[in-house]
C-alpha cells in the first residue's frame, strides 16, 4: 500500500467552502486489518516531497 494522508480543512485558504458539520467517530477496538482497510478506502494518496 502506498502512503496515505488526511488534510485538516482548517489549514486551507478556502476552508469556508467546507460547510458540512464534522462527523465524530470512535475507533475503539478496531483491529490493525480493519484500520488499514478503512484508511485505504477513505484517505487520499499522499505525495512525499523531498
Amino acid at each position: 500500500m502506498g502512503a496515505r494522508a488526511v488534510v485538516n480543512v482548517n489549514c486551507l485558504t478556502d476552508r469556508e467552502r467546507f460547510t458540512s458539520a464534522p462527523v465524530f467517530h470512535t475507533f475503539d477496538g478496531e483491529t490493525t486489518a480493519t484500520r488499514s482497510s478503512r484508511r485505504s478506502a477513505n484517505w487520499m494518496p499522499a505525495m512525499i516531497l523531498r
